[in-house]
């Protein structure tokens, strides 16, 4: 019987923990992996009031590798005692760091709401870079810049850093994040110092600019990057983009600043796209599709883009140049599956009615049927000649084609809404099975 027993787990003597009054605490008995999943999923004040339920509790936030000190735990502190001062944030702080035990991944640092002198962060830094911090964020916004220690860029687990408001100094010709996979700059002013020195990111895949001025000093050598998006930034240097072969997502989105012309017209659009050879996904905003789109536009690039799949483009439709370069980039991606349009404001002088009514009517404006698109969405239309034309075109060269939705703009009269959607279901289409929306 004892046997028996024993085979059954009957013998064993199971870990449970109680509360004293005989009731089982089954939280605490959970595997230590299913618990760092519970508290990935908790704030750190709660995980705080966690740590007072039992010795093993305590343990666990003690040892927890993750610390997030963000918006959410200065208002958690505020809410507590709304007189917290400099020394006392610092003091809780330091707190939190010294009673820590073991490894830390990631660590998040919100000190836009916190009056700190930079050795106060420096100290925190170098204290998670000694334990091996995988993933960094420092949001320092609303307040002076913050210069990065030069010890960070010897942190050799880091692979995701996230810096807000922060300045760069290389402390080297050539400096090197060994292992850093990802790279989130926001709100960061770059200058010709900077110009000076390599930042050598081998391993990183993906970098997010936003926000961030004098990004042409910005010396990057990353061989593997997959991803790159520019959003709210300036100036676009064709140096940061060649230096990255093997890019396969591009974003650039400019939102309506762009300070001199002629620094947009020191490379082209083909110029730019001729250094993506393996580009996937392709992003552009309707002001810097503009400036980068040349006077005289071939027919179709020298070299095809045979991977792009996804293109997302504003562009006026009044501007011949501008929609020459899109009809351009359409024949030459014979993989393209997704288009997707932002329909921008003419200016006065690049409304031409004529000569663009002229091209999309020509017979040759579209040589071959576009094979593989699937998908098209207009957003903005404001229901003139040109869109009905272009539209017209798609649909008779799209045989392919599932889905089509278009999103009227905010200045157009509810009847003329309706007037260009029942048109679009009128025109001739290459595909039988295709859907028209209005969105």
């Amino acid at each position: 019987m004892a046997r028996l027993l024993r085979k059954n787990g009957g013998s064993r003597k199971k870990n449970h923990y109680s509360d004293g009054l005989g009731r089982i605490d089954r939280i605490s008995d959970l595997p230590s992996n299913v618990i760092d999943e519970i508290l990935c999923r908790m704030t750190t004040k709660e995980i705080a009031q966690m740590s007072v339920l039992s010795k093993k509790w305590y343990h666990i936030w003690s040892t927890h590798p993750i610390i997030v000190l963000d918006r959410q735990f200065h208002e958690d502190i505020n809410q507590y005692d709304s007189s917290v001062t400099y020394g006392g944030f610092k003091n809780i702080v330091n707190k939190i760091l010294l009673q820590h035990n073991g490894p830390i991944v990631k660590f998040f640092l919100d000190v836009s709401s916190a009056e700190l002198d930079d050795w106060d962060i420096d100290h925190w830094l170098r204290y998670v870079s000694n334990k091996g911090v995988n993933e960094l964020t420092i949001d320092n916004s609303f307040q002076f810049p913050y210069t990065l220690p030069h010890f960070l860029f010897k942190c050799a687990k880091l692979s995701y850093l996230d810096v807000t408001n922060c300045n760069f100094k290389l402390p080297l010709a050539s400096t090197s994040f060994q292992n850093l996979v990802r790279l989130d700059l926001k709100l960061m002013s770059f200058n010709q110092k900077l110009a000076q020195n390599i930042l050598e990111a081998p391993l990183l895949l993906i970098l997010m600019i936003t926000g961030c001025e004098g990004i042409q000093f910005l010396n990057i050598s990353a061989p593997r990057l997959l991803c790159l998006h520019i959003v709210d930034s300036h100036y676009v240097d064709l140096k940061l983009l060649k230096a990255c072969p093997e890019l396969k997502v591009v974003t650039i989105v400019t939102c309506n600043r762009i300070y001199t012309y002629e620094f947009w017209r020191r490379f082209t659009l083909f110029q730019m796209i001729a250094s993506f050879p393996k580009l996937t996904g392709f992003c552009l905003d309707g002001l810097f599709f503009k400036f980068v789109v040349p006077t005289i536009v071939p027919k179709r690039l020298e070299a095809p883009l045979e991977h792009l799949v996804v293109l997302k483009l504003g562009f006026c439709f009044a501007d011949k140049a501008q929609i020459s370069a899109v009809i351009c980039l359409l024949q030459s991606a014979p993989q393209l599956h997704t288009l997707v349009i932002q329909e921008e404001l003419s200016d006065a002088e690049d409304i031409n009615v004529e000569a663009v009514t002229e091209f999309l009517t020509a017979p040759n404006c579209v040589e071959q049927d576009l094979m593989s698109l699937e998908m098209i969405k207009l957003e903005g239309y404001v229901n003139n000649t040109i869109e009905r034309h272009f539209m017209k075109l798609l649909l008779a060269r799209c045989p392919s084609l599932v889905e089509v939705i278009v999103v009227p703009s905010r200045l157009i009269e509810y009847n003329g809404i309706w007037v260009f959607f029942f048109e679009l279901l009128e025109f001739p289409r290459a595909s039988q099975n295709v859907n028209i929306l209005l969105g």
